[in-house]
């Protein structure tokens, strides 16, 4: 699995495995989360979304399973 890296207010970078349909998302606060199962085709509309940040919240956010793999580095003031 390769990190995408993203031109995104939300988002700093991205990776998505296939095989087990598991997408992983860094945050731009340092923060990083695993959703699953999401399908190749959700990924690929999501790396192409005029707004990464809208379309996370429309479509991947409650809609999988998700797990923090790295907490949040950064604390927002």
């Amino acid at each position: 699995m390769t990190w995408i890296p993203l031109n995104s207010t939300c988002f700093h970078s991205a990776r998505y495995q296939k095989e087990t349909s598991l997408l992983d998302l860094v945050f731009t606060d340092g923060a990083m989360h695993a959703y699953s199962p999401v399908p190749e085709r959700t990924f690929v509309e999501f790396l192409g979304a005029e707004s990464q940040g809208r379309y996370f919240n429309l479509h991947i956010r409650k809609q999988f399973s998700d797990y923090s793999i790295r907490p949040t580095t950064r604390h927002r003031k």
